[in-house]
């Protein structure tokens, strides 16, 4: 993983926590793009759907997707699975086309999926900025699916695709007005962490 992004996300992690919470990833995204534009990185906000969870155990949640398509496809739903406290469906991310040759998504709201993946397991996930590594930033156009890895035991998955539309720039968290502060004090952060 790039060293920058791994600072980025020790660094910011627990001050976008602070200002946010957990159901902020409209906020949390624009933070990230901000950060990394002012790094010299080119990045970029993403809506996408995701499907994330722990497939030998049967959970998992579905972000930009609603119960009766996932039931179309035999896939069991619980309440818990559905994100619906924005107010248009789905989830966004950063995607870095290249960083030392390697393209990434970045996921600073991940804790959307620990959160709501805690309502159906017993044990407990470490909240964390996720950074994922991807073979091209244009995959996630057909889906990219996380390469399976064991979290506290278990198989984890996670599958990010590419929904079409800027919607995410009308939403409140994307015009925030505590950003600029909050890009600043992150990129003193990682000043000082270097």
């Amino acid at each position: 993983m790039s060293r920058l992004l791994f600072t980025y996300a020790q660094v910011a992690y627990p001050i976008i926590r602070k200002e946010f919470g957990h159901f902020q990833c409209v906020a949390e995204s624009r933070i990230t793009v901000e950060v990394l534009s002012r790094l010299g990185i080119r990045a970029r906000a993403q809506e996408v759907t995701l499907t994330a969870g722990f497939p030998d155990k049967d959970i998992g949640i579905h972000l930009g997707t609603t119960a009766e398509k996932l039931r179309s496809l035999g896939v069991t739903v619980a309440p818990w699975q559905f994100d619906n406290k924005g107010t248009w469906g789905g989830h966004l991310v950063v995607v870095v086309d290249s960083l030392d040759g390697q393209a990434y998504i970045v996921d600073p709201s991940f804790d959307q999926v620990i959160e709501q993946l805690h309502a159906g397991v017993s044990f407990r996930l470490t909240p964390k900025i996720e950074i994922w590594p991807i073979s091209q930033a244009s995959t996630i156009k057909r889906g990219v699916e996380i390469p399976t890895r064991t979290e506290c035991g278990q198989k984890f998955l996670a599958i990010y695709t590419a929904k079409q539309g800027m919607g995410h720039r009308k939403q409140r968290g994307w015009k925030d007005e505590r950003i600029p502060a909050i890009t600043e004090r992150i990129l003193s952060g990682m000043r000082q962490a270097a």
